[in-house]
């Protein structure tokens, strides 16, 4: 009555989800072919494969915290990376590698010559390991990636559907501040949610993310199973109250559309005004004065990104770390940029609210461009998957960087950003495309050879 261990990937056949036994097709070019090779031909008692274990139920906490809990994605990905480094992972064969390692050289470099706190670096430096982490131990070479598939995705839509529930709770009978629920029927309703998460900005731009990397992950599981994680996504961008997140997953959304191919692109531009009409309409019934505020053009942000291109201006190749050197170096523009708005942050800005902005005035200019490279390469590595995997991962990508124009991308929204495309950039190799059922009552022969399981 249990699932057949397999080292092959199941393709789905049917409707109703039956699979049946192949093998996962690996393109020629894929650079981490023969490493999956080495793994599969290894026994199951070797350090390495039980290494692989480790690092595949690291994603697998990774994958399933992401719509309530950094501190889970947190634990996730370090373990993954202790996997990785133990079963000796080509982390620098993976799609973006050179990019990531001119990235933290650059981060090196700048607190060498600065100064800065090495405590301060180690959130820049790791955001960005799920891109790397996820290649290597979601790939459909490696042994048991299409179980990891499987339960990964399964996990992500129960807490995804977690999230939109806590989030319509609070929406409907208030938000509180006491965590982890925040639920308070002494506070305000039909205004804003944050799920699992402290402020709904970051709900918002996580959710809109994950629903997106739910369709691209999945093709084989159960098709209400995957929309019930969608819609609830959905959900909890449309309550969460946070403008930059309901933009960015409207254009996301219609992003991936669009993606399908010409023909599709006046249904995604109207499927993208509707649902931002939507969107739109949500903020305009629960917070009528930020909706007139907005009409009216009337946004803090405007002398906050004036002020932030100056400290820029004045600091373009190191910039002026994060934290309290740009909120002084901020506190001492503003007054000669924007002398005729008040302040709305008397102590300074905490972020230039611009995620370019922001990574240019704390580490530099090359810093910032260093990021959007990385980002870029990574969406062009998907440019010849299988087409769902290519609308999820170019969704995604838009969501962040809209959201991304008005806010920094920060731990949270980063981590997800960086592990999803991570994932689809190794299900790219899959000619199947994603999260297949495992088979059942399949018999295999396995590597170590031990008779075949399920004979």
């Amino acid at each position: 009555g249990g699932w057949a261990m397999t080292e092959a990937t199941t393709v789905e056949t049917g409707a109703t989800g039956s699979a049946s036994l192949t093998p996962e097709p690996v393109l020629p070019s894929d650079p981490l072919a023969a490493f999956a090779s080495a793994l599969s031909a290894l026994p199951i008692s070797h350090h390495r494969r039980q290494a692989l274990m480790l690092a595949q139920l690291g994603m697998l906490i990774a994958v399933a915290c992401m719509p309530v809990s950094i501190a889970g994605m947190n634990i996730g990905l370090t373990t993954a990376l202790v996997g990785a480094l133990v079963m000796r992972a080509p982390l620098h064969r993976c799609a973006g590698a050179w990019c990531y390692l001119a990235y933290l050289v650059w981060l090196l470099f700048w607190c060498a010559v600065t100064g800065g706190s090495p405590k301060g670096m180690v959130g820049p430096l790791v955001i960005p390991l799920g891109l790397v982490l996820g290649q290597v131990t979601f790939h459909p070479g490696v042994p048991e990636a299409q179980r990891l598939r499987y339960w990964a995705l399964r996990a992500l839509v129960v807490t995804a559907v977690a999230s939109g529930l806590l989030a319509l709770a609070q929406f409907t009978i208030g938000k509180g501040s006491a965590s982890p629920w925040r639920i308070d029927p002494e506070g305000l309703r039909f205004y804003q949610s944050s799920g699992f998460f402290s402020i709904q900005l970051t709900q918002g731009v996580v959710a809109g993310m994950v629903c997106l990397l739910i369709g691209g992950m999945a093709t084989a599981v159960e098709v209400w199973w995957r929309r019930s994680g969608q819609i609830a996504a959905a959900v909890a961008v449309a309550i969460c109250g946070a403008r930059a997140a309901m933009l960015g997953f409207a254009l996301g959304f219609a992003g991936a559309i669009a993606a399908r191919g010409r023909w599709h692109l006046l249904i995604a531009v109207g499927a993208g005004s509707g649902l931002l009409v939507i969107l739109l309409g949500m903020i305009a019934l629960t917070q009528p004065q930020r909706f007139a505020d907005l009409l009216a053009m009337r946004d803090g942000r405007w002398p906050i990104w004036r002020t932030s291109a100056a400290v820029i201006a004045a600091h373009p190749l190191l910039g002026t770390g994060s934290g309290s050197g740009f909120r002084e170096a901020y506190r001492e523009a503003y007054p000669q940029v924007a002398s005729d708005v008040p302040p709305e942050f008397a102590d300074g800005a905490p972020h230039a609210h611009n995620t370019e902005l922001a990574l240019a005035a704390e580490y530099g200019i090359p810093f910032a461009v260093l990021w959007f490279a990385l980002l870029l390469g990574a969406v062009a590595g998907l440019r010849r998957a299988p087409p769902e995997i290519w609308r999820a991962g170019l969704g995604m990508a838009i969501v962040a960087v809209v959201f991304g124009q008005f806010e920094k991308l920060d731990g949270e929204s980063s981590r997800v950003l960086w592990t999803g495309l991570g994932i689809l950039l190794a299900l790219r190799h899959s000619g199947e495309g994603g999260g297949a059922r495992p088979a059942e009552h399949a018999p295999v022969a396995a590597n170590d050879g031990s008779p075949a399981l399920g004979a």
